[in-house]
């Protein structure tokens, strides 16, 4: 499930957060700018594991 949850989030857009839609403009500036590193490590991952399957 969780698996599934990151391949979604990724889906959604480089650089994007799903979640930033429900938050105020201040917060969701800083999560993105927080969430930029943490989506390349994910898509990364995501590869690697899309390799070994």
């Amino acid at each position: 499930a969780l698996r599934e949850l990151v391949h979604q989030t990724l889906s959604v857009g480089h650089g994007q957060d799903w979640r930033g839609a429900f938050q105020p403009v201040s917060s969701r500036r800083e999560e993105r700018l927080e969430r930029r590193f943490d989506t390349v490590e994910e898509k990364k991952r995501s590869e690697e594991e899309e390799g070994i399957l």
